[in-house]
């Protein structure tokens, strides 16, 4: 389980390394897709996205981000789950964890 911590408003960013466990090393994640959402509760009980992470695969890291506007729907608590599709169409979630934005105090 893995929680993310941000600021309502701002921009964010973070740098997933994923391990291969047979080699130690990065994973090779060519031919990959990845998907991460933001919603209030689970799927099956609030299906609406609150937010779509952007996301770009390099080598064995994934970065995920969210643009200050995207961030300024955020305050309070919230859950994400980060998946892996292969090439072959096979699904695999490997993050997930709850969300926490601390509502902004300075307005642009």
């Amino acid at each position: 389980m893995t929680d993310l911590t941000m600021y309502q408003g701002d921009d964010y960013a973070a740098l997933i390394t994923l391990t291969d466990p047979a080699t130690g090393g990065a994973a090779d994640l060519t031919g990959y897709q990845v998907s991460a959402q933001i919603r209030k509760d689970v799927a099956d009980k609030a299906p609406t996205v609150v937010c779509q992470f952007n996301v770009a695969i390099s080598g064995g890291q994934i970065t995920l981000s969210l643009t200050h506007t995207m961030t300024t729907k955020l305050a309070g608590s919230y859950l994400w789950d980060l998946q892996l599709i292969n090439p072959s169409g096979i699904y695999q979630t490997v993050m997930y964890g709850s969300v926490y934005s601390a509502q902004e105090v300075t307005r642009p």
